[in-house]
């Protein structure tokens, strides 16, 4: 599997509709663009196990991929942890980092909040979605591994259909415990095992399934528009049963906690992610082509990471005006410059140079190992 830009730059549409969401709400959908990542997460990694599989021994198949991945998302992280424990021995602010500091130092912040008594923080509660991706990335590669290839695509498909009924079995028990539909939806998003969907359906066009290896249009728009019309249906029978659907959500707010949405919602979001990710690569789209958004892609993870606390330090500023208002859409504009600049600064100056210590360990290719053997006999 080439690189290919145009993955930089949905990751860069992606973050900006989160980033737009996290702003007073100016994009009430804009959360989906971390469900996407899920999807994309399970395309490329998919790509990545399956060549490193035929090219690596055992021990260095595992160990690479998971020392690249290491690289990749643990300096940016771990160094802005640093900074909030820094700012945290300074200000004693923000008070609940101590009760959060185990969960974040183990990427497991997702189940964290999952529990009644987390508590929320915009420093830090972004970072659950990194947690599901590094416990992913501890799964998937054993998965890979173990299983042929008619073992794995099974288990892809099988893992599409399971995930919506597993979310069914954790809204069902958790409904006892919280009160408000938006408690319930909160728990399904967190759990562990809630997005295994979505992880698969990037696998499914990674390897070519059937289903997911042509015609990736036509299913885009299919999937598309059930989605949408799904979700005004949602925002329609809110309305005429008194519940509080934001109409601008398009019947997508954030934890989906009205109609059972929770559960089937996120299969939809999958697939049309999934199935955009079908032609992106095979095909030029005229937003995901602009040299701007792919730059923007490739500090993403940074955009991701430091959105949220430069929100907060700018906030204070809006008070309690829309987001409609000139002053928070100026602000929103200033927040987003500076995260584009503490990302880039992040990236060039830090990232950039732990990723180049991949190159400490160099294995052998299989092959060449045979070849070298055969030779000295």
């Amino acid at each position: 599997m080439e690189y290919n830009p145009r993955f930089d730059a949905l990751r860069a549409l992606c973050v900006f509709g989160v980033m737009a969401f996290h702003w007073q709400g100016i994009l009430q959908f804009g959360w989906i663009g971390v469900q996407t990542f899920f999807v994309l997460s399970g395309f490329l990694i998919t790509g990545i196990l399956e060549r490193s599989k035929e090219r690596y021994s055992t021990l260095d198949y595992f160990f690479v991929f998971e020392w690249r991945r290491f690289l990749r998302i643990c300096p940016a992280y771990f160094g802005y942890l640093g900074v909030l424990a820094l700012l945290f021995f300074i200000t004693r602010q923000p008070d609940s980092l101590p009760q959060a500091a185990p969960f974040l130092s183990t990427f497991t912040l997702n189940i964290a909040r999952l529990f009644p008594g987390y508590q929320n923080h915009q420093a830090y509660t972004h970072l659950w979605s990194l947690a599901v991706e590094f416990q992913f990335y501890l799964v998937w590669p054993l998965v890979v591994y173990f299983a042929n290839r008619k073992q794995l695509s099974q288990s892809i498909y099988l893992f599409i259909l399971l995930g919506p009924l597993l979310r069914l079995l954790t809204q069902v028990p958790v409904s006892h415990i919280y009160v408000s539909p938006e408690g319930v939806g909160n728990a399904v998003y967190n759990s562990p095992l809630s997005h295994i969907d979505a992880f698969a359906t990037g696998a499914a066009v990674a390897l070519g399934l059937p289903g997911f290896r042509s015609r990736f249009a036509q299913k885009f728009l299919l999937t598309a528009g059930i989605t949408l019309c799904a979700g005004l249906a949602i925002v329609f029978c809110s309305a005429t049963n008194g519940e509080a659907v934001p109409p601008d959500s398009l019947g997508y707010p954030i934890n989906l906690p009205y109609f059972y949405s929770s559960v089937w919602a996120y299969t939809l979001i999958n697939l049309s992610s999934a199935f955009l990710l079908g032609i992106l690569g095979t095909r030029n789209l005229p937003i995901f082509g602009s040299t701007l958004m792919q730059g923007l892609g490739r500090i993403s993870y940074g955009l991701y990471l430091f959105h949220l606390p430069v929100q907060s330090l700018l906030k204070p500023f809006i008070a309690d005006k829309p987001w409609f208002a000139p002053e928070s859409l100026c602000l929103f504009l200033i927040s987003i410059l500076a995260t584009v600049f503490v990302a880039w600064l992040s990236y060039e100056f830090w990232e950039v140079h732990c990723l180049k210590l991949k190159n400490l360990y160099k294995p052998k290719p299989v092959c060449c190992r045979e070849v070298a053997t055969n030779l000295s006999q």
